[in-house]
């Protein structure tokens, strides 16, 4: 099947025909409160430019919070410099507090003027709600030549939300980060949404119109949607781009309530196009092969955290998508796209001397895109007794994953066991493509077994290099396993 040279141009116009509709209902997406009041930085000596604009973002955030009425502390347009920066609660007001990123925040690039592993951090805070258009900008690629190997942890988060109860961080775009790019810790029910978060664009464009044959031209920004990238080129002169996204983020009224979105995606088969109304056409993300010189920036980091919503978003990153590691309960995951990067991560798990269990975590309906590995669980060799247990992974879809379905408990010491105890793990409809000849590898603990471990409608095909004729496998060791359903690869016994 061909597609017509003018299938961008439809596309195109029916984002933009959507885009109308939706402001003329409905108006700007994040319309102001009359009874709110607006703390501009630019009042309080903040300047654009090259300038560190710490102290005055802090003076900023100190009237907004200790204001007893409904604040907004806001970041207009421009480009701010700012060093480490604690924005510090409790705040005085009726919750949440607001924080409107409408510009782009760059970080100063030297890790050594940061004292401790964050660049902005939102710390004892009842109700906080980060939003915008704008971008988070860590700069990260001033300063990853200066890893050395061991973890990263030297790198601080981007943003770390600390000791932050009904938290929601939404349509941010972070990209360059020194090391995590958000952070949560020690906080409850916090939503992070409608995010895109990436590495650098500037590469990833030039890199599009080299490898990918496509170009891409930056769009006007319509509200608060945000910029839009238009395919500028026939659809059908993607040939030689391993895959293309076009990609948006559902955006939402003040109801909250999701408005009609769109997605597509372009593989170098004109066959596999294909429209759907899942995402709003904004942008594009990955003909990459990978960001490997940007060490341990994961997505989004997650530790001795309960209550976490991570939805709608598209995550490309030099490590995993998205880190859960311990005392993380009731985590829900739906609706991400990731890749490249490391995927989906439960652990590093059993690598503190306390025991903190993990449950209840939840991944559905999310797409890995030639990523290290896809939906994974990994634990310490040498490690404290603790537990993981009500994992279900549903709906997932695996696009050249280089590891599909990983559960590793020698992780880090190959020679040591692991006693982490994994428990009610549960693989439900994942379907795609490895470019290993084992897709599914499941390697437990000797000392404590795996337990009620379960695969069902597993459709993984092997895309790798064609040698010797090998077929996909399953490699399965210390596991009770049951399995339900179509399976390919075949199942362990």
């Amino acid at each position: 099947m061909e597609i017509p040279a003018n299938a961008s141009l439809i596309l195109c116009i029916i984002a933009a025909s959507f885009v109308s509709k939706v402001l003329g209902h409905h108006g700007r997406a994040d319309r102001n409160d009359p009874n709110e009041k607006v703390f501009n930085v630019l009042r309080y000596g903040a300047h654009r430019g090259r300038e560190d604009n710490a102290p005055s973002f802090i003076r900023a955030w100190k009237a907004a919070c200790n204001y007893r009425g409904k604040a907004r502390l806001l970041f207009p347009k421009g480009t701010f410099l700012i060093g480490a920066t604690i924005f510090q609660g409790p705040c005085q007001g009726p919750a949440p507090i607001k924080v409107q990123i409408a510009g782009t925040l760059k970080a100063v690039p030297d890790p050594s003027t940061y004292e401790e592993d964050f660049w902005i951090l939102f710390e004892n805070i009842n109700g906080l709600l980060v939003t915008g258009t704008g971008t988070v900008d860590g700069q990260g690629n001033a300063v990853w030549k200066y890893d050395v190997g061991d973890g990263g942890a030297k790198f601080p988060s981007s943003i770390k939300l600390n000791h932050v109860v009904n938290g929601i961080i939404r349509q941010i775009t972070s990209m360059n980060p020194m090391g995590f790019r958000i952070s949560i810790v020690l906080s409850q029910n916090t939503k992070a949404k409608n995010l895109a978060i990436f590495v650098e664009w500037s590469c990833l464009r030039s890199t599009i119109s080299t490898d990918c044959r496509c170009e891409f031209i930056l769009g006007s920004r319509v509200g608060s949607f945000g910029s839009g990238m238009f395919l500028s080129q026939p659809i059908s002169s993607v040939a030689r781009c391993g895959t293309c996204y076009g990609f948006g983020l559902p955006w939402e009224d003040l109801t909250g309530k999701p408005l009609l979105p769109l997605f597509f995606k372009i593989l170098n088969d004109p066959k596999y196009l294909y429209v759907n109304f899942s995402f709003l056409f904004l942008g594009m993300l990955d003909c990459l092969n990978g960001w490997s010189r940007s060490p341990n920036t994961h997505g989004i980091h997650i530790s001795k955290t309960n209550q976490v919503y991570v939805s709608s978003s598209v995550i490309g990153t030099g490590d995993g998508c998205i880190g859960i590691i311990r005392g993380c309960t009731d985590v829900h995951i739906r609706n991400v796209i990731c890749g490249p990067g490391h995927g989906i991560s439960i652990g590093s798990l059993g690598n503190y001397q306390d025991k903190d269990d993990v449950g209840g975590i939840t991944v559905k309906n999310c797409t890995c895109n030639k990523t290290d590995d896809g939906i994974r669980i990994k634990t310490y060799g040498i490690s404290p007794p603790s537990q993981a247990s009500g994992i279900p992974f549903q709906d997932i879809v695996m696009d050249r994953v280089k590891n599909p379905i990983i559960i590793d408990q020698s992780y880090g010491n190959k020679e040591s066991a692991s006693r982490v105890k994994l428990s009610d793990v549960r693989y439900q409809n994942v379907r795609g493509t490895s470019t290993s000849v084992v897709g599914v590898n499941i390697k437990c603990s000797h000392p404590v077994p795996c337990e009620r471990v379960s695969l069902s409608n597993i459709n993984l095909n092997y895309v790798g290099a064609k040698q010797h004729n090998h077929e996909i496998s399953s490699v399965c060791t210390n596991a009770k396993l049951n399995f339900a359903g179509f399976q390919q690869p075949s199942p362990c016994r």
